[in-house]
């Protein structure tokens, strides 16, 4: 009996120790879960108690373009009359900034600059630069009325150079530089009205065209307008007589189609994209005559023709089809005025 007691009392211990352990296991689970659940409200407090404010910058940045390369972001401003000129910042987290570069020491030794025979670039100077970067190099561009000339800058190492300068005319305002997929580089540029021209492959100016009496390029047309609701059930088509060349086009941002000749006319069918009443309609054009020279003859650039939207019923003459004219009432009324 007394070693039965003994057994039994042993494994009434066993247990309380073992719900003792368990309970204090679980009250250490449930600290460590909320000392957890304190060091990520801590550093998500912490976070947003860094987090951008304004102004993030206490200077003056005007027309900043950004770039990132890797884990850095790097940014250029305007800097107008004054050299130093195109500011380089960068920064890891787009909160916290450092000035590490320009571009330029001195734009030009001229009077405006220089202040000399009562001329001034107060305000002027270089504007709205953009930054850009492509195949290992970077490249920053402005322009200035001040000078006339637009300036494209580039380096290997945006933050300790040295730069590589290039200009050339015009000024060209407010552009930014495009480096495409397939090798070219164009210059963007306007306010309102853009422009679009290709540059050459050194960025020392616009590609010159070689074929024709006009300048190559890429255009792009854009017309809005509206249809009855008493069109429906028609069939409508666009109609142009001469695009130069490589034109698409698109109604209402659905393609149309690519015709790459500049020559001969040709015609879409709009009718499934179209819509009726006071809703607009907007047909878009690209025409793209920059790879020069193309031609031994003058042949126009862009849209160089009529463009005619054609409306009729489902049951009509095709273009260029062929139809009975009846001339019998017009043989009659000959016949009868002899």
């Amino acid at each position: 009996m007394s070693m039965l007691y003994i057994c039994c009392r042993e494994i009434s211990l066993r247990k309380k120790q073992a719900k003792k352990y368990q309970k204090r296991n679980s009250m250490q689970r449930r600290f460590y879960l909320f000392l957890l659940v304190t060091i990520l409200y801590s550093c998500t407090a912490l976070s947003q108690g860094s987090s951008a404010g304004n102004p993030v910058i206490y200077a003056d940045v005007p027309d900043m373009s950004m770039i990132r390369v890797g884990d850095t972001y790097y940014m250029s401003s305007t800097t107008m009359h004054m050299a130093p000129g195109v500011p380089i910042m960068k920064s890891k987290d787009l909160v916290n900034w450092e000035l590490v570069n320009y571009c330029y020491d001195i734009l030009a030794d001229v009077d405006a600059l220089n202040l000399n025979n009562g001329k001034n670039a107060y305000g002027s100077g270089t504007w709205a630069s953009c930054i850009r970067y492509h195949n290992n190099m970077y490249y920053v561009s402005t322009f200035s009325s001040t000078t006339g000339k637009t300036y494209i800058y580039a380096t290997e190492d945006i933050e300790k150079g040295p730069w590589k300068t290039v200009t050339f005319t015009p000024s060209y305002h407010d552009h930014t530089v495009f480096f495409d997929d397939d090798g070219r580089i164009y210059i963007i540029w306007g306010g309102g009205k853009l422009h679009i021209a290709e540059l050459k492959p050194d960025l020392s100016g616009i590609k010159e065209a070689g074929g024709g009496a006009l300048p190559g390029g890429i255009g792009w047309y854009r017309k809005t307008f509206t249809l009855p609701e008493t069109d429906r059930g028609k069939v409508v088509y666009v109609d142009f007589d001469g695009v130069y060349r490589n034109s698409e086009v698109w109604i209402n941002g659905h393609s149309l189609g690519f015709r790459p000749n500049g020559y001969v006319s040709f015609r879409y069918d709009l009718t499934p994209y179209l819509r009726y009443g006071s809703q607009p309609n907007v047909i878009v054009v690209k025409a793209d005559n920059s790879e020069q020279p193309n031609s031994r003859w003058y042949s126009g650039s862009g849209i160089y023709r009529n463009v005619w939207l054609v409306k009729v019923n489902p049951v009509h003459v095709d273009n260029w089809g062929t139809f009975v004219h009846d001339m019998y009432p017009l043989l009659r009324d000959s016949h009868r005025a002899m």
